[in-house]
């Protein structure tokens, strides 16, 4: 198979940011809370409070940043009925960093994934991409509604694509689904060299084909409720006050996930 395709990954490791607290708003209180898959959620108004307070506050952040922001988000990935803050950064390669914010059952605002360091470290599942087009909202064969994204990178004689789903939880995780990455030597760039790997392990190019296939197979494709600002060009960036500026415009247009029939 000589070419690289659309691919998602899915890694199930909990890609926390180390245990960094952040802003927070008050614990979560079960009696007030409203919820759309029999979780707790948080209300409009404390998430972007705690939000706001995250993008205020100078918080610790990724490195990439801390120098600069192209966009911001929100997204229920996890389909818990709070929505998660989503910042772009110019990354490295063709795409754009993409950095992951979760609400704590105490309230705090935790660093979930990282396209950069971050507290000396990595995340076990970074993700690349352009913008919030590439966060799918799904109907799997379980009848179980699930979020997934394609992460993509190249630089010069390297690309590569991946599935990641994002898992339902009190605290949002990832999961590599599939891997696949090209290689070419920039002296003989028609020679090009294929890994795959699948949940993290290593494989063939036809286990890594047959896993997509399974996971969306038979999945139906359901609009979004992401809501996003990104800056018109790669090369346009903001520092912490646009991203906060950019948040609000985001929090104004936000709608919740529609209450999509699950049933068989």
């Amino acid at each position: 198979m000589k070419k690289i395709f659309t691919v998602t990954m899915i890694a199930l490791a909990l890609a926390g940011c180390g245990q960094n607290r952040t802003s927070s708003l008050p614990p979560i209180d079960a009696e007030s809370s409203s919820s759309s898959a029999g979780q707790e959620s948080v209300g409009q108004a404390a998430w972007e409070s705690a939000y706001t307070a995250f993008l205020t506050n100078g918080e610790e952040l990724p490195e990439a940043l801390n120098i600069a922001v192209n966009g911001a988000g929100l997204a229920d990935l996890n389909v818990d009925g709070t929505p998660e803050l989503i910042l772009f950064d110019p990354g490295s390669g063709a795409s754009n960093g993409i950095n992951i914010f979760d609400i704590d059952a105490n309230g705090q605002v935790v660093c979930v994934s990282a396209a950069s360091m971050f507290n000396g470290g990595f995340t076990p599942v970074s993700i690349f991409g352009s913008d919030a087009n590439m966060f799918h909202l799904i109907k799997t064969e379980s009848r179980q509604l699930a979020y997934y994204c394609i992460s993509s990178n190249s630089t010069e004689g390297y690309a590569y694509e991946a599935y990641i789903s994002f898992v339902q939880g009190d605290l949002l995780s990832l999961k590599e689904l599939a891997f696949v990455e090209e290689e070419a030597d920039p002296a003989f760039p028609d020679e090009k060299s294929y890994r795959y790997r699948v949940e993290g392990n290593e494989t063939t190019d036809d286990a890594y084909v047959r896993k997509v296939d399974e996971f969306l197979g038979n999945a139906e494709e359901l609009p979004t409720n992401i809501s996003a600002v990104m800056l018109t060009d790669k090369g346009d960036t903001s520092d912490m006050q646009g991203a906060l500026e950019m948040f609000k415009e985001a929090a104004a247009n936000y709608k919740p996930l529609e209450n999509y029939d699950i049933s068989e």
